[in-house]
């Protein structure tokens, strides 16, 4: 059953006190069996709790909670944007609760006690601007920072190494968290981490124990304005993201690397040279009928592709060779002109292979426009420019000996919202891999 209630709330009982714009709470018609003896509350049975605000004030009043033993059979409990100041220490009788989200809140720092909740695995705590450290919290698997302003540190972590790895975390987000000294140390010691998000931090280069986290599959890095170069990333890492980091100068991808999305839109200091191309097309690791992605600032398709046309498709006859066709290498051009700005996300890439012949994309990017202001908070008319980019596409297919010409053909797929913006594609360009090609890439050393 669940109860709900919206609209300018205050809220008195037992150890609660305070104003909510939305309250709902829901229950189980069986308490777990633990706890089926002794005295129960009037909340007995309740699974899940959700005092929230819409909007976070900082000057709001505080929401006081006293005590949250009356809730031992909770799974989850929400109390976002409510101000409260000090989380009660009792919070260690939730033994079954297994998700938080705090998010919004003004306290400095969390219960010791939460250590003592085994079956924890998720926090949020996004735009805790007033949060220091979290305690040495083992349990956890997903962890969410972001906007914690004032956070110096992750963890209490054990001085013992043989204690490093009893962290379980998975996932975590430090989005604009500028103020964290210490994560270059800590990341190296979740070895089971395999989703970061540094996004908008001030660092000038990517933290060095990166490359020892093995088990990282995705690195968000987005809006690092004041990053200059990326290197040093795991051999495994599959998805990096790096849109809008507008000091990037140089991306290193390592030999074997396996990486099958990678974003540098936006990033328009990047030298423009075709070494960051190659290394993603020839020194990563295929994988057949999954095309890998890159996007970066570009204004024309590079001298490497042999096959370049102007517009969104092009088809050719193959030559009569001995060796097989095994896939391609393609570029297109995309321009956008500002104050739209593009960036491509894991969705924005729609193919099918046709006939096995051709290669079909439809590019569906995100817009955001964006606006400059002046000192006063006005905003300025932004100069009319364009910013192109390349999408770098390798496809690996076993196709028939029989096929005799191969193309590619590409489309925008714009949103209602954005019908209008002037982006489109310019040209586009391919190369053949042939069996023989991708021998000699094994027998080289």
């Amino acid at each position: 059953e669940n109860i709900s209630i919206g609209g300018n709330i205050h809220i008195k009982m037992l150890c609660f006190d305070g104003n909510a714009d939305h309250i709902c709470f829901s229950t189980d018609q069986q308490a777990p069996d633990e706890l089926t003896k002794g005295p129960r509350s009037e909340f007995h049975g309740f699974r899940s709790v959700d005092i929230i605000r819409f909007n976070y004030k900082s000057d709001g009043a505080s929401f006081i909670c006293d005590s949250l033993s009356m809730f031992r059979c909770l799974t989850e409990l929400n109390l976002i944007n409510l101000n409260i100041q000090v989380i009660p220490d009792d919070v260690c009788g939730l033994q079954f609760l297994e998700k938080l989200d705090w998010s919004g809140n003004d306290f400095e720092d969390l219960p010791e006690t939460m250590k003592q909740l085994p079956r924890l695995k998720y926090v949020s705590l996004c735009n805790c601007s007033r949060l220091k450290a979290l305690p040495e919290l083992v349990q956890l698997e997903t962890v969410k920072l972001s906007g914690c302003m004032n956070l110096q540190s992750l963890f209490e972590i054990p001085h013992a190494e043989q204690d490093w790895g009893r962290f379980q975390l998975l996932e975590l987000w430090v989005e604009d968290c500028k103020n964290i000294q210490s994560i270059s140390d800590q990341l190296g010691h979740f070895i089971k981490l395999s989703y970061v998000d540094l996004s908008s931090n001030d660092f000038e280069t990517l933290p060095s124990s990166i490359r020892d986290v093995s088990s990282l599959r995705t690195l968000c890095l987005n809006k690092c304005k004041k990053l200059k170069s990326i290197e040093g990333i795991p051999l495994r890492l599959k998805h990096l993201y790096a849109h809008g980091c507008e000091s990037l100068e140089t991306v290193s991808l390592p030999l074997n690397h396996s990486i099958r999305h990678l974003d540098l839109s936006q990033c328009f200091c990047l030298k423009p040279d075709e070494h960051l191309l190659t290394q993603f097309l020839k020194d990563g690791q295929d994988e057949e009928d999954s095309p890998r992605f890159a996007c970066f600032p570009g204004t024309e398709v590079p001298s490497y592709f042999d096959n370049i046309w102007t517009g969104k498709s092009y088809t050719i006859r193959l030559p009569w060779t001995s060796s097989k066709l095994l896939g391609f290498d393609g570029c297109i051009v995309v321009a956008c002109e500002r104050p739209f700005h593009i960036q491509f996300s894991p969705l924005s890439y729609d193919y099918y292979w046709g006939y096995e012949r051709y290669f079909h994309l439809y590019l569906q990017q995100d817009f955001f426009q964006c606006h400059k202001y002046s000192s006063t908070g006005e905003k300025e008319e932004e100069e009319a420019q364009t910013s192109d980019h390349l999408v770098i596409i390798r496809g690996i297919k076993n196709f028939s000996d029989s096929i005799n010409k191969f193309g590619i053909d590409s489309d925008l797929r714009l949103s209602k919202e954005f019908e209008s913006p002037s982006a489109e594609i310019k040209s586009c360009g391919f190369s053949l891999i042939w069996k023989d090609d991708l021998t000699d890439k094994i027998k080289t050393p």
